[in-house]
């Protein structure tokens, strides 16, 4: 009888059980071969019944050794197959390297502190003095309020070449009174209409507005656009020579204006910096909270900016991270990943790809990750993080939804400290979806790109790799 053991779904000889029951029965067979007959000593020998025993002695002793070579055949099959999960280890350190090196390369293009504050400060310069000369005008006619709101949720710029989002506030003529009302058009985009209501001391704003379905005058998104960009034109042409700058304004429609600032010949440390101003009127309804033109529309359709809510969010992710935290690393590699599928689409394809993955969405399903995950964020599991962050939002589009972080059921994760205002706890009714426009099918296509990429990210960040650093020297 053959003794085995049981070991990770995997059998073997038991060579301390079988050995002993082989050398028994071989003593058993010896102690059988003697018979004493009367009391003369004689012996006689029982052949049948030797044989036999000696025969089953050896069928064992075969089977042992068949089934010990059997088992050493399978032991080096095995191995063989564990050939490919050593080489999948292998393939998941290669991306690790190469998720670390492109990180270190973000690091060295992005711009120093120094440089960074230096950009603020001509920033800040020449948006002050552009708000207080677009203040000028009649008491009855729309002009700016004088200030100017940083936009954007983190450090800006947050890759070379990237333009700085200024709001200019609007001050309205005393009399006019505006009404939200929220817009099912277009899907995925938080859009509303202001309707225009008069006082009877109120003058209006008639050439701004349009009107509306049901007679009501709606304030208009790009012809306030269009007055705007001609407001900071006079402003410039006022300010230009003051300024000391090489300004150049490129103004579109249904697109705020970017304003361009050539070098300056003053600062003898960044001389050599071009920065770029993207300027947008706003639109101040609470705290934080204003509305600006809803991009690429050209109507009368409004959008919400939280931008100064997104900042002390992150404000708060950043005190409670760990110093060499890896979120923001995550955030730039997946916007990597996006933008390097994205080039090898064709123009409409595309086009929708970008929309389904803009920095709302990506950004959104951070914050979210950030707000429900208490692992680890520290530079050293960077490849984790980043990994179930692409698992997150994969699971978000193959769901066909995410919700906005700041409006319906997704406001629920924000910490108590935030203090959502009051505006925005009064449309705690709109659940707007994120990802509401697209067709199921292309969003699963959209899941499975964005997966591909995750799993080729050492072969398409590699094959950049050469690119960044050739455009190095055009960080700024």
């Amino acid at each position: 009888m053959l003794a085995m053991t049981t070991a990770s779904s995997s059998y073997r000889l038991n060579e301390w059980v079988f050995w002993p029951l082989a050398l028994l029965c071989l003593w058993q067979v010896w102690r059988s071969r003697t018979i004493v007959v009367g009391g003369e000593g004689a012996t006689t020998t029982s052949f049948l019944k030797d044989s036999s025993l000696l025969l089953l002695v050896a069928l064992l002793v075969l089977s042992a050794w068949a089934l010990r070579r059997r088992l050493r055949c399978q032991q080096g099959t095995k191995e063989a197959r564990a050939v490919p999960s050593r080489v999948e280890v292998k393939a998941h350190s290669g991306r690790r390297l190469a998720l670390e090196a492109f990180s270190t390369q973000q690091q060295l293009l992005r711009p120093s502190s120094h440089v960074l504050g230096h950009s603020k400060a001509r920033l800040g310069r020449v948006a002050t003095t552009v708000a207080k000369a677009g203040r000028e005008g009649g008491p009855l006619r729309m002009a700016l309020r004088g200030d100017w709101v940083l936009g954007g949720a983190h450090e800006q710029p947050r890759r070379p070449g990237a333009a700085f989002e200024v709001l200019l506030p609007l001050r309205l003529p005393p009399g006019i009174c505006l009404q939200v009302a929220p817009s099912k058009e277009p899907q995925g985009v938080f859009a509303c209409t202001l309707e225009v209501f008069l006082k009877e001391d109120g003058a209006g704003v008639e050439a701004l507005c349009i009107e509306g379905p049901q007679g009501v005058p709606h304030l208009s998104s790009a012809l306030t656009l269009r007055w705007f960009a001609a407001q900071l034109k006079r402003s410039l042409r006022a300010v230009r020579c003051s300024l000391q700058e090489h300004l150049s304004l490129k103004a579109g429609p249904g697109r705020p204006p970017v304003l361009r600032l050539g070098p300056c010949s003053d600062d003898y440390v960044c001389s050599h910096l071009c920065l770029s101003l993207r300027l947008t009127p706003a639109l101040p309804i609470g705290k934080g909270i204003f509305l600006t033109p809803l991009p690429g529309h050209q109507g009368t359709l409004w959008t919400l900016d939280t931008s100064h809510l997104e900042r002390r969010l992150w404000g708060w992710v950043r005190e409670r991270a760990p110093q060499d935290a890896c979120h923001l690393h995550c955030l730039r590699i997946l916007e990597e990943l996006r933008d390097l599928t994205g080039r090898t689409l064709g123009p409409p394809l595309r086009d929708q790809w970008h929309r389904a993955l803009r920095s709302e969405v990506l950004e959104t399903a951070l914050l979210r990750l950030l707000l429900q995950r208490r692992g680890p964020w520290g530079r050293q599991w960077l490849e984790d993080c980043l990994g179930e962050l692409v698992a997150s939002l994969v699971g978000a589009l193959r769901r066909h939804r995410m919700t906005h972080l700041f409006l319906g059921s997704g406001a629920s994760l924000l910490p108590p400290a935030l203090g959502l205002p009051r505006m925005l706890k009064e449309v705690t009714s709109v659940n707007l979806n994120l990802l509401a426009g697209f067709e199921e099918p292309f969003l699963d296509w959209v899941a499975l790109q964005l997966w591909d990429a995750w799993q080729r990210a050492e072969t398409l960040l590699g094959r950049n790799g050469t690119h960044h650093c050739d455009n190095r020297k055009h960080a700024h």
